[in-house]
């Protein structure tokens, strides 16, 4: 698991330090870096796959994971130094450091590697990985198949277009809930197919369901289907129900999926959910960390931060294994600099220190309309 993260003249930082827990929340006001800190261990991440970094000492700007253009649009703008480095430090005492030549319009960039072994057995490089991204897969009629297994397992690149070939694996293989503890309460079945629409009828819909069905050899078809109300016996196809369920399922995949040490990297998962959904996905996530699973989340939602500290308030998850950096920026020296604020979650739900803009702006209108 990843503890630490130092970066050194990256992108619009000159230098920051973030501590990680088992579910860190990343929010903030818009521009002030939120996404870098993703980026950088998607860039890691997409220079392993391409087996750059283990056999040629480069680093992939631009990847599957994520395009971070040249090495001059990675460099930080007042960096007096073509190096910009990243080193992280991990639970098991192990640290690695990556110092990268980040020169002019060059996307791979030469990198010299402290430890080239040892770290590649961390969460960050292990097949089970997932990064869900902000701009998903929306609805759609059918689905390519794809073998997952050439995606080591991997919703996809980001935008989880092989959500629909995942779950048809699921079901058709009969797989089971790799952490138990992740079974939807008061469900029989351990496998990830029963509790993911178990899931998401808790959180989408009360009584709603998905399936997949293999329409030619090479196309998926999901159906949803409500259990209540007038159309209940009826299915539909994604791009006849709310984009909330097409952006929702593949969260809600990729943490029943999840081995015990894996990491899962999030985008806005509250994206087109109503505000009780938010809160209740932000309570999944909150289980899934208290057992094992590391999530780094970039939100918006104060819904789904509040989920998170109910399932504190409630002893779903440890308060010491939440944390919540906000980003913003002060002007200093005629110089806009970022800074972070590091947040906690007392035992009772409770912020330790709300600082200014964090989530504040329901009570700032409110004092506008009393």
């Amino acid at each position: 698991m990843i503890t630490y993260l130092e970066l050194k003249n990256f992108k619009c930082f000159d230098n920051l330090e973030i501590d990680l827990a088992p579910i860190t929340l990343i929010t903030g006001i818009n521009g002030m870096g939120k996404s870098s800190v993703i980026q950088s261990l998607l860039m890691l991440r997409q220079s392993f796959d391409e087996r750059y970094l283990q056999t040629e000492d480069k680093i992939l700007l631009n990847g599957q994971l994520t395009k971070l253009v040249s090495g001059e649009d990675l460099r930080y703008v007042l960096a007096d130094t073509l190096l910009t480095t990243i080193n992280l430090e991990f639970s098991d005492s192990l640290e690695a450091t990556w110092n990268i030549k980040a020169e002019g319009s060059k996307e791979l960039l030469s990198c010299e590697q402290s430890d080239k072994k040892s770290v590649y057995d961390e969460n960050l490089f292990k097949d089970n990985f997932q990064y869900i991204c902000a701009e998903r897969l929306g609805p759609r009629m059918s689905y390519d198949k794809t073998l997952i297994s050439k995606h080591k397992g991997r919703l996809g690149t980001g935008n989880t277009e092989l959500t629909a070939s995942f779950l048809y694996k699921c079901l058709s293989e009969n797989k089971k809930l790799p952490v138990s503890n992740l079974k939807y309460p008061g469900l029989k079945s351990d496998l990830i197919y029963d509790n993911t629409n178990a899931w998401l009828s808790h959180i989408g819909y009360e009584g709603a369901s998905v399936s997949a069905n293999e329409i030619t050899q090479n196309k998926i078809e999901l159906r949803y289907s409500f259990a209540r109300g007038k159309f209940s016996g009826k299915d539909f196809s994604p791009v006849n129900v709310g984009f909330g369920f097409s952006y929702v399922l593949p969260v809600i995949l990729s943490v029943l999926s999840a081995e015990p040490g894996s990491l899962i990297l999030v985008e806005n998962p509250e994206a087109h959910l109503h505000p009780a959904a938010q809160s209740k996905i932000g309570k999944l996530l909150a289980l899934a960390a208290q057992n094992d699973i590391q999530i780094v989340v970039e939100t918006h939602s104060d819904h789904f931060l509040n989920g998170i500290r109910v399932g504190v308030r409630k002893k779903t998850i440890e308060p010491t294994k939440v944390l919540i950096h906000y980003f913003n920026s002060e002007l200093v020296d005629d110089v806009d600099r970022l800074f972070k604020e590091t947040i906690k979650i007392l035992p009772d739900g409770k912020i330790d220190e709300w600082p200014r803009n964090f989530f504040d702006e329901w009570d700032n209108n409110l004092m506008q309309l009393i």
